[in-house]
């Protein structure tokens, strides 16, 4: 059966990613590196007369060091290549994949400019090299940023999209699309294929699809599709079998309709594994790369602790005497320190340190909302928090626990080792239950973490439930430059004051 003509050009109309929107990428791309070669050449001489002592260059040295720095310029296409073989002009790649890409050919970029440079013996300037391609990281992330604000703003980055899966997909895949808006799935409807499960209480997601639309099964998706191929389909094949999955892999490649598949591989440490096909047939495994934390990772982060712990605690600690200060002033009653216990690495207990922004001995305050108010009752047992908690009374408590300032002296936790900077959320006793089986099989390997996934993936407007899913994630995918990647969200929560409360 021919794909008729219509069907062809109404396919074509919406690519998955707008030719003048790769074109645009591409020359923003041109230009920031050439900002970053230009500004290299200015600010090079000045750090260097800086920064060391240098003997005064002939015109004739300057002229010949001027014209090997013109190789920067001769990188550039073979970095814009790699640019393409990743995909960043084609495709719709989630954000942080895209800042890894940038990063590591940014890098390989620096080290073959240096080893070109010096196989030459150029006396080239280490400060130049280095400068131009940190500089231009800096400039294509940033140009990649606002290309993508402008082109969201005007509508022509977002896809419009439709998840055809079983309640738990369904859910997973909304919260993925919901953390990555730069990826630009605008999901607008969902057809549901569990068979008891036939909605989804849309209070537990994203505010974002307040409005989303969600259908049931339908017998024949051909229509679903060919009504929609200005959509992008994300499609749960597991929930699909035999001649049925068949018919709608027939129905998206007949109608040309863009669309990807979700795998059944939910729960498992997706981050390291890689797909290995096989030609001539269907079939593709993905192959668990590795299933322990490295030692030189692990190495790392530690490192970074306490590095960063130590600094931290001696430059905030006047913002940490201020706040002590103001409590004591506004009649905050008992030690300025909170202790409370939580379990840690390998299931051991430990002092979680925070300012103290609850009227001590003040729990039976919420047990007496909790009589007067069904609501809160219900709030209270679904994010384990409350908006306006009667225990919290005075201004700068209520200020410190809205900014995460409160939680400053777990820094000193980091520096001892209790604690990390990044990790799962510090556990309560009365909540080991909650985690079940997660917390033996996750939680407990690592240490606690001052922020995580579930700081920077909505916090207190998801559920405790969503909380655990994050945490077990986090400990199934870790890896160094996941950490790098909370600690830049968090900046972002903590400055915007995201989900707090």
């Amino acid at each position: 059966m021919k794909t008729p003509k219509t069907l062809k050009s109404l396919s074509k109309t919406r690519p998955l990613v707008h030719e003048q929107i790769s074109a645009t990428i591409f020359c923003c791309d041109v230009i920031a590196m050439t900002l970053a070669f230009i500004l290299a050449q200015l600010t090079a001489p000045l750090l260097r007369d800086f920064l060391f002592t240098v003997n005064s260059v002939s015109s004739l040295e300057t002229a010949s060091m001027r014209m090997q720095d013109m190789l920067f310029l001769f990188m550039c296409p073979f970095v814009i290549h790699l640019f393409f073989s990743k995909g960043h002009y084609t495709k719709r790649l989630p954000w942080w994949n895209q800042v890894q890409h940038i990063l590591m050919i940014c890098l390989a970029a620096f080290i073959l400019d240096g080893a070109i440079r010096f196989s030459m013996n150029t006396s080239p300037s280490r400060l130049f090299i280095g400068l131009s391609w940190v500089y231009a990281a800096l400039f294509v992330i940033a140009a990649r940023l606002i290309v993508f604000h402008i082109c969201s703003g005007q509508g022509l980055w977002r896809i419009p999209t439709i998840i055809i899966g079983d309640r738990q997909t369904v859910i997973d895949t909304l919260f993925a699309f919901a953390g990555d808006p730069y990826a630009g799935y605008d999901v607008d409807i969902v057809y549901m294929r569990d068979e008891k499960t036939k909605n989804i209480d849309l209070s537990i997601l994203p505010k974002q699809y307040a409005n989303l639309k969600i259908r049931q099964e339908v017998n024949d998706f051909g229509p679903v599709v060919k009504n929609n191929l200005d959509h992008f389909f994300v499609i749960s094949l597991e929930t699909f079998r035999g001649a049925e999955r068949d018919k709608v892999m027939s129905d998206l490649e007949m109608l040309r309709a863009l669309y990807a598949v979700v795998p059944a591989i939910s729960r498992t440490n997706s981050y390291e594994m890689e797909p290995q096909q096989f030609f001539g047939s269907d079939i593709m495994l993905l192959q668990a790369k590795r299933t322990y934390f490295p030692p030189v990772g692990l190495a790392l982060k530690r490192a970074l602790d306490i590095i960063c712990s130590a600094s931290a605690l001696l430059l905030l600690s006047p913002v940490m005497l201020g706040i002590m200060l103001m409590l004591k002033l506004e009649g905050q009653s008992g030690n300025t320190f909170y202790g409370g216990y939580r379990l840690g690495y390998r299931g051991k207990t430990f002092p979680c340190w925070k300012f103290q922004s609850m009227e001590p001995n003040s729990d039976h305050l919420l047990e007496e909302l909790f009589t007067k108010d069904s609501e809160a009752k219900k709030e209270w047992d679904t994010y384990k928090k409350l908006k306006k908690d009667p225990r919290v009374n005075t201004r700068t408590a209520a200020f410190i626990r809205k900014t995460s300032l409160d939680e400053l002296p777990q820094l000193w936790n980091v520096l001892k080792g209790e604690m990390s900077l990044v990790g799962p959320r510090p556990v309560l006793e009365s909540e080991r239950e909650d985690y079940g089986e997660s917390f033996f099989r996750y939680y407990r390997r690592v240490r606690p973490g001052i922020t995580g996934l579930w700081q920077v993936s909505g916090r207190n407007e998801t559920s405790f439930k969503r909380r655990i899913y994050w945490d077990s994630w986090y400990v199934r995918n870790w890896s160094f430059w996941g950490d790098i990647v909370i600690l830049i969200k968090t900046l972002r929560v903590v400055l915007y004051r995201n989900g707090a409360y």
